[in-house]
């Protein structure tokens, strides 16, 4: 294959990407405006991985085994290899402090706590959990 080739293929597929993006945003216009599904808006609107969004779902279970007094193995609290490295031997008063850190260091900036929690406490997604740190956070 030659560079203008690769050039061509490159071309292809970023319109092909482009379109693919542009034909998301129009199917959240689309979307009921209701917050059944108020995560999983909020992964689209900010671009989130499906490994960036576990990442995020298996921290707020891990805080959420803590508060229920359940020990589950480490690797259960893992994304691929990578594992969740919040600290549940915190005091639960600190939570709230800490998983706003957390999260901006895993997605310096890309993702809003506050409205994350707000998100998944919407649909449902380890609500007490989320509750608890929107006390702390707000």
């Amino acid at each position: 294959m030659d560079l203008k080739q690769l050039e061509t293929d490159y071309m292809l597929l970023k319109k092909e990407v482009d379109n693919m993006k542009y034909h998301m945003s129009i199917m959240q216009m689309m979307l009921p405006d209701d917050n059944k599904y108020a995560f999983f808006h909020y992964v689209l609107t900010t671009n989130l991985s499906k490994v960036e969004a576990a990442k995020i779902l298996k921290v707020l279970m891990k805080m959420n085994a803590k508060m229920k007094g359940r020990e589950f193995p480490d690797k259960m609290y893992t994304v691929g290899d990578e594992p969740v490295l919040f600290d549940t031997s915190l005091p639960m008063e600190q939570w709230g402090d800490e998983f706003v850190k957390y999260i901006n260091m895993l997605f310096n900036g890309k993702v809003n706590p506050l409205y994350l929690l707000k998100a998944c406490k919407m649909q449902g997604v380890y609500r007490e959990v989320c509750t608890m740190l929107l006390e702390q956070i707000e």
